[in-house]
């Protein structure tokens, strides 16, 4: 569940941001080729950026000494199985999956009817290389999807007229303008709770039409094609999803092409480039934190471990006063190898059987605590104890907590671990401190 929470609202931010920029600084710049690879590229990137992992270098961290760290323990939980009943954030859930599905099905529905009356629909098929030209009496409109070209020929037009109409809804299909059309169908019916996937879709629909305009203007007299837009502009059937001809907003479409000749500016563009990169450092967040706790407790190990030796430097310096310079040795290993608690041995503890056997009965004995799966609550617990030179485990606490319950259950697990066997120094058997972490991930 929090996998598909993560992925809504990396993905609608990123979306956000994006078009954000491109309204504020790019939507009136005349360059709509340009524009239009833009809006697309940010859909394809907020769409894909949850599912990046990018590697941002650290500071370089501060070495520490060699103490027995055990690599980390998984305890996956079921949520759907643990659950007596429905959170509030699980109805959320399926609300927006059950409209997310029923749009998708809609966008499929009306695909597959476009589909169907491409090859049943209109009269007078002609092959034109880039496209087929269909013929239509109904009143359809004219419009164009994929490579077909539908000529609504009840709409009488000069031969000069229809050339244009047929050279913009060219246009349309040589630069696969339905392919745009469609993705973002599939992005709304994903999306449909982020009004600025509509956004991108409803801007993106009319740069379509921006660019086929440019592309008329520049082969015929531009009055003569406003007077046909004009004259056409009543006679759409606004086929969804395809490329409509006498598409609305036909009062923007005349100011722009009177404005399309204006020069790019581009620094706006270039500004992409950084609005892309803190997109990528929100996303990495996750990241980033994890990493700053992972810092965080090595400097609180190395801080216990300097303190440690501070004490043990201290007390072997008292003890070098009362015993003669020959016997140092002899007498500071016995003092050392009393009672202390080492970080730094020269053999580590380890567990009976080795760590195969020490994972598997932290697998089988520690439980995912119910209520916490409830919760949706999951993450790392870092769990500290002293191996004895019997082999008992002692001293079991949690240095870096993630939940009460979890904390808890990890602790008691810790107390049942069978016999280790201890960590030496010289050859005799020491006292040595673990810190192991425990990750508690939902399915």
């Amino acid at each position: 569940m929090s996998d598909i929470l993560n992925f809504l609202v990396e993905s609608n931010i990123a979306l956000m941001i994006c078009w954000l920029f491109y309204r504020t600084t790019l939507r009136h710049d005349y360059h709509f080729q340009a524009g239009r690879i833009f809006l697309l590229f940010s859909v394809v990137f907020s769409f894909a950026i949850p599912f990046v992992s990018i590697d941002i270098p650290s500071a370089p961290s501060i070495p520490t000494l060699p103490t027995l760290r055990l690599p980390e323990v998984i305890i996956a939980g079921n949520i759907q199985a643990a659950n007596t009943g429905i959170t509030w954030s699980q109805w959320l859930l399926i609300f927006y999956g059950l409209v997310a599905g029923i749009l998708t099905v809609l966008v499929i529905i009306r695909s597959f009817r476009l589909f169907r009356m491409v090859h049943h629909v209109g009269h007078g098929r002609s092959n034109h290389g880039q496209f087929i030209l269909v013929q239509t009496f109904n009143g359809m409109g004219t419009f164009s999807f994929f490579h077909y070209l539908f000529l609504d020929m009840s709409v009488h037009l000069s031969e000069e007229e229809r050339d244009q109409v047929i050279l913009h809804e060219s246009v349309h299909i040589r630069q696969w303008h339905s392919f745009d059309r469609l993705l973002l169908e599939f992005i709304c019916a994903v999306f449909w709770f982020n009004p600025t996937a509509w956004w991108v879709r409803k801007e993106l629909a009319n740069l379509h039409e921006y660019i086929a305009d440019q592309k008329v203007v520049n082969h015929f007299c531009p009055d003569g094609y406003k007077d046909l837009l004009v004259k056409t502009s009543y006679h759409s059937m606004g086929m969804a999803m395809a490329n409509n001809f006498n598409q609305s907003q036909i009062l923007n479409r005349l100011k722009i092409m009177e404005k399309q000749h204006a020069k790019s500016k581009i620094w706006k563009w270039l500004l992409g480039i950084p609005v892309i990169a803190l997109v990528c450092l929100i996303s990495c967040q996750d990241e980033l934190e994890e990493s700053k706790s992972e810092r965080q407790l090595d400097s609180e190990v190395l801080e216990q471990q300097i303190e440690l030796l501070r004490q043990e430097l201290k007390m072997h310096q008292e003890k070098l006063k009362e015993v003669e310079l020959q016997n140092y040795q002899d007498q500071a290993s016995k003092f050392r190898i009393g009672e202390e608690i080492f970080t730094v041995t020269e053999e580590l503890a380890q567990p009976n059987g080795g760590m195969k056997n020490f994972y598997k009965f932290m697998a089988s004995s520690l439980k995912y605590p119910t209520e916490a799966q409830k919760k949706g609550i999951e993450g790392k617990v870092y769990v500290q104890f002293v191996v004895t030179k019997s082999g008992t485990i002692t001293q079991v606490e949690v240095v870096k907590g993630l939940d009460p319950q979890l904390d808890r259950a990890a602790l008691e697990v810790i107390k049942k671990s069978p016999l280790w066997i201890p960590a030496k120094q010289r050859g005799i058997a020491v006292n040595q401190k673990v810190v192991l972490p425990i990750t508690f991930a939902l399915n």
